[in-house]
């Protein structure tokens, strides 16, 4: 199978597990993990680690700001101002701004829409009314610690072939260990990466 959107490679995990790389007997199973472990990052975090143009709808919280899933551009902003969910009351690029305001040069995704001062008119507070599209993603590819962090978790996940039930044998005869839910060192390789869930109130 090919790998969708994995935050690292089959070469990359081969080399992690030490499995040569002329030895393919295992290849389809270690790219289910990879692909596993990524979308196991994406329900971590909260985000996601590849780009795609989507269209989302969400609600504002008040009449200036609207927080948005991770994006890196917005091409288009409208709202819903006839609730009737034809979305065709839009706004100018010039009528908001995207924040945080130096994401960009951090290296990181947008979080919120902002209206400017001077925008003639508000967000719509009525649930699902702001309609947004744009490129959504965290990045275009895994920044170091997500790609390691994928990597301990898919290397879990191969393992766990030889642990039936999430028991793996110990160092001393008869002795058993249960294999973690998930690798406590990604965990703190993903920390920094994790945002809260966007709720809609309904």
């Amino acid at each position: 199978m090919a790998i969708t959107n994995g935050y690292c490679t089959l070469a990359e995990l081969k080399a992690r597990l030490t499995i040569d790389t002329l030895d393919t007997q295992d290849d389809a199973m270690l790219e289910a993990c990879i692909e596993g472990a990524s979308r196991q990052v994406d329900a971590f975090t909260g985000t996601r680690f590849y780009q795609a143009s989507e269209t989302r709808y969400y609600t504002a919280l008040d009449g200036y700001s609207v927080a948005i899933d991770d994006a890196t551009a917005i091409s288009a902003l409208a709202q819903d101002l006839q609730l009737n969910r034809s979305y065709s009351d839009t706004f100018a690029s010039d009528e908001y701004d995207l924040a945080p305001d130096n994401a960009a040069l951090a290296g990181k995704p947008y979080q919120q829409i902002v209206l400017r001062p001077l925008a003639p008119k508000g967000f719509l507070l009525d649930r699902r009314a702001i309609k947004v599209t744009g490129t959504f993603g965290y990045a275009s590819s895994a920044p170091p610690a997500v790609k390691q962090a994928t990597m301990l978790l898919a290397a879990a996940l191969f393992r766990r072939k030889d642990a039936p039930f999430g028991i793996a044998g110990g160092g001393e005869v008869g002795q058993a260990i249960q294999l973690a839910a998930m690798d406590p060192q990604a965990k703190l390789l993903l920390m920094p990466f994790r945002r809260l869930a966007i709720v809609d109130l309904v």
